[in-house]
């Protein structure tokens, strides 16, 4: 039998993927070398040098792919790039079937993807505390005009949430710096099923008027 042929495109997405894991690898590296300088290498976190040391890939040309056979991992994702952008891809493909699945179950559902910023500052804790207690205020508006509709007159306030079609989502903290300034960029990014189109204006206001200096958000319809 002639062995399979792995198209170019193939190769071009796998040399990519392996790119990717490098820059992550270095990120490791430097921080297993940084806690050693601090004398907080303990023997456990000393496994970051060794994270995906090797791999393992084979090719599966029925679904014409190349996969992730084996590896060795320190399993630090909270710590480790490595594992946290691997976590991060299983979490992704485990949400992808759920949504499929809800937009098979309801095709007139729209699915969104919705950032949340806030204004860049030096204090990192204080700015993801802000994002994250108005975030949760914006939440919070959306089960309570679900309620609402149950009949909780208390909460009527919140029908005019632009939240408030939403039925369904799921969302992640993401912090980046900037590379001149030096300030600290934490948002937050959503992919929320709603039955109708959410207004990314009405959004925008609503989301100034908890955060008080950042009207700038991202929210628009994505396919599954």
């Amino acid at each position: 039998m002639d062995s399979p042929t792995i198209t170019p495109e193939i190769w071009e997405r796998h040399n990519q993927r392996l790119y990717r894991l490098a820059c992550h690898k270095r990120r490791t590296l430097g921080l297993a070398q940084w806690l050693a300088e601090q004398g907080l290498l303990t023997p456990r976190l000393a496994r970051l040098r060794q994270c995906q040391s090797w791999m393992v890939f084979r090719y599966y040309p029925v679904s014409d792919c190349i996969r992730m056979l084996r590896t060795v991992s320190c399993d630090l994702p909270l710590l480790c790039p490595l594992c946290a952008i691997r976590r991060a891809a299983r979490t992704s493909y485990a949400y992808q079937k759920r949504v499929c699945a809800l937009l098979a179950n309801d095709p007139s559902l729209t699915l969104s993807y919705a950032v949340l910023t806030i204004q860049n500052q030096a204090d990192l804790s204080e700015r993801f505390q802000h994002l994250q207690s108005h975030a949760r205020l914006l939440i919070a508006r959306r089960r309570a005009a679900h309620s609402s509709l149950r009949g909780h007159a208390q909460f009527a306030y919140a029908h005019a949430s632009s939240f408030a079609p939403v039925i369904a989502g799921a969302y992640s903290f993401e912090v980046k710096r900037g590379l001149n300034s030096g300030l600290w960029h934490p948002h937050l990014n959503l992919l929320l099923l709603s039955k109708q189109r959410i207004d990314s204006q009405r959004l925008a206001a609503e989301w100034q008027s908890l955060t008080q200096d950042s009207y700038i958000v991202y929210c628009q319809p994505r396919a599954p």
